[in-house]
């Protein structure tokens, strides 16, 4: 009779671990569940992460859009004093020779 009261010692043993080692897995389970709920109310809270990233995304295409009119400027610039340098360049010979020209008459 008294192994039958180890085994019944050991079956309550056991049980009480599995109910301590299930009660521990509802706590993380209801922690873990919080979390995920807090997470997901802040994203979708006014100013949250999905507001925040909206706001990042327009400005990241107005910034590209800015972009590309600038890149455009600097061609422009370039091409515009690339003709007046070269023009330039090559009326300053003739000019001189003008100048010379009136200046020992």
């Amino acid at each position: 009779m008294s192994s039958i009261c180890e085994e019944h010692k050991e079956i309550i043993k056991n049980h009480a671990k599995l109910y301590t080692s299930i009660a521990v897995i509802e706590m993380m389970l209801t922690e873990i569940k919080d979390k995920v709920i807090s997470h997901i109310e802040d994203g979708e809270r006014r100013g949250g992460y999905r507001d925040r990233l909206v706001t990042v995304e327009n400005q990241n295409e107005t910034l590209q859009k800015e972009l590309i009119a600038i890149k455009k400027g600097i061609w422009k610039i370039g091409v515009t004093a690339g003709v007046i340098g070269g023009l330039i360049g090559h009326g300053t010979p003739e000019l001189a020779k003008f100048i010379l020209k009136v200046v020992l008459g």
